[in-house]
């Protein structure tokens, strides 16, 4: 789930980059393109910090020991 997720947004960013190298789209096109494809790219990157913040979470998660205490 988590490859296709991401491969999504970057297909997308790479087909736009095909279009624009080969004349498909034009040039007045090319600020709303270029807008599209930032998005997609954050989206992606987004995608890629939370996926981190997951790992840290649940590597952080692994080093806790617990212990019994007294509470009294």
């Amino acid at each position: 789930t988590i490859s296709h997720d991401l491969a999504n947004p970057l297909t997308v960013v790479s087909a736009y980059l095909e279009m624009i190298m080969t004349g498909r789209i034009p040039r007045e096109d090319h600020e709303k393109i270029q807008d599209r494809m930032r998005m997609n790219l954050q989206s992606a990157m987004d995608m890629i910090a939370r996926i981190r913040s997951a790992i840290v979470t649940r590597t952080e998660a692994q080093l806790v020991k617990v212990s019994q205490v007294d509470l009294k």
